[in-house]
């Protein structure tokens, strides 16, 4: 969508560049019609990093049911051999399951400023005035949920990796035997 309408603006640029007289566009539509694409392309930049953030959301709570689950397993059902391994296995399962559920927590979307109450004046405001002052508010918006998306991927690789060692304690409590006096 957004490209089939960059295009029609620049076939409009050229047609005004080959063409000066003949044309009615003036050079404050081509500025609304450049304001307008750049906010679509900003919006659409928005979007993908939203839709990310909540892939990432996603992640965090399956590795949380995971951790969630085999702890569960082992303290209700399983028959593992209690040892030091084991404990410090369920341990990290409790602490991957903790980390995935506080961190999918972590702040909510940041959603673009386009309130009137922040600027009074915001519906008095030309379409041009309009559209360029929302730009600023998704640039804003958009470089939040980078940082959110950021600090949420970090604790998903550090619970990953707890589930993946809990896992590995866990296996290998069973085949090893460490006696503590």
């Amino acid at each position: 969508m957004l490209s089939g309408k960059l295009v029609v603006f620049l076939e409009q640029v050229l047609s005004i560049i080959k063409n000066p007289s003949e044309t009615e566009v003036s050079e404050k539509h081509i500025s609304v019609e450049a304001a307008n694409l750049w906010y679509q392309a900003l919006m659409s930049r928005y979007e993908a990093i939203s839709h990310a953030n909540d892939a990432i959301d996603t992640k965090l709570t399956v590795l949380a049911t995971i951790s969630l689950a085999l702890v569960t397993l082992i303290l209700t059902g399983a028959k593992l051999e209690i040892n030091v391994l084991t404990s410090i296995g369920i341990v990290l399962l409790g602490g991957c399951a903790l980390i995935s559920t506080l961190s999918s927590r972590v702040s909510s979307i940041a959603a673009p400023v386009n309130s009137h109450d922040e600027r009074p004046d915001y519906y008095n405001k030309t379409d041009e005035e309009f559209v360029w002052q929302l730009i600023p508010d998704i640039e804003e918006a958009t470089r939040k949920t980078l940082k959110i998306n950021e600090t949420k991927s970090r604790y998903y690789n550090i619970s990953l990796g707890l589930l993946a060692l809990g896992v590995i304690l866990l296996v290998l409590s069973q085949y090893v035997t460490i006696s503590v006096k």
